[in-house]
């Protein structure tokens, strides 16, 4: 990255197919987003609500060490100008961390900052790529990416009420040319350059995981996928497998900064340089 980092991008949210997720099953959580959107009090502080929290904002101090220092490591460019990113903890009051030589950060940017970094290294995307991302909390990571690749469309599909605490957080920032768009029946009908979940499809059941491949998935010309343990899910050769039927050959490697030491996450990818 050889650039000063500029947030922008064009953006169209979707939703909604894996209602039944782990996340999606917190009442609290639910609650939550509901109220961040239509009171600005507790859209505020929306980072630090439990239900918030619970779902997204639990990055620990010391696993944001760990992904400070394989930035640090492996992506010094983005390293030397990682201040730039402390904007995205400047809505929604997160917990932040004083790390040392950078100062303060959520632990969950961090691991954004991390994420978007080695999505840049491993894929040769193209200029104003399309992008499709799932399970995308409150947008964070679409914000990060933002500032790497120049996107002309970036399609974040979540729950109903999820989009609009998307489109509020996003629209602090004045992105421009987004929009949001909520449906129940997800389908896409075109090729898109990347595909992106972390966390979000491996929750799903695997009736869903089924819609969600054949339905959004298999358009896409590369992807990641940070795969956690969920017993309602493929495990991950079946899943993999499942990927093969509609003419992906994905890989498996470790999570680069593992982020669930006792059951070993994975990335699936396919597509990379």
């Amino acid at each position: 990255m050889n650039k000063k980092i500029v947030f922008f991008s064009s953006i169209i949210i979707l939703g909604n197919l894996f209602a039944k997720s782990v996340t999606a099953e917190r009442t609290q959580y639910e609650k939550e987003t509901i109220r961040i959107v239509q009171d600005e009090k507790a859209f505020a502080k929306f980072r630090s609500l439990p239900g918030i929290v619970d779902a997204y904002e639990h990055v620990s101090p010391a696993l944001g060490v760990k992904f400070l220092e394989s930035i640090k490591v492996n992506y010094p460019e983005v390293f030397a100008q990682i201040d730039q990113f402390q904007t995205v903890d400047s809505v929604g009051s997160p917990a932040v961390h004083n790390y040392k030589g950078v100062g303060a950060f959520a632990g969950t940017t961090l691991r954004f900052i991390h994420i978007a970094a080695e999505i840049t290294k491993m894929f040769d995307l193209p200029s104003n790529c399309k992008i499709v991302e799932v399970g995308c909390g409150y947008g964070g990571q679409c914000l990060v990416l933002s500032a790497f690749t120049n996107f002309s469309s970036y399609t974040m599909i979540d729950l109903p009420n999820v989009t609009p605490v998307i489109e509020k957080f996003l629209g602090k920032f004045e992105l421009a040319n987004t929009r949001t768009l909520v449906c129940t029946d997800c389908t896409l009908t075109e090729e898109y350059d990347l595909f992106i979940s972390n966390y979000a499809v491996s929750e799903c059941s695997k009736k869903e995981q089924d819609e969600y491949i054949k339905n959004v998935i298999a358009f896409a010309k590369r992807g990641y996928m940070i795969y956690n343990h969920c017993d309602r899910a493929y495990k991950v050769a079946d899943f993999v497998s499942k990927l093969q039927e509609v003419g992906i050959e994905a890989k498996v490697v470790e999570e680069t900064v593992q982020t669930f030491p006792y059951k070993k996450n994975v990335l699936i990818y396919w597509g990379a340089n």
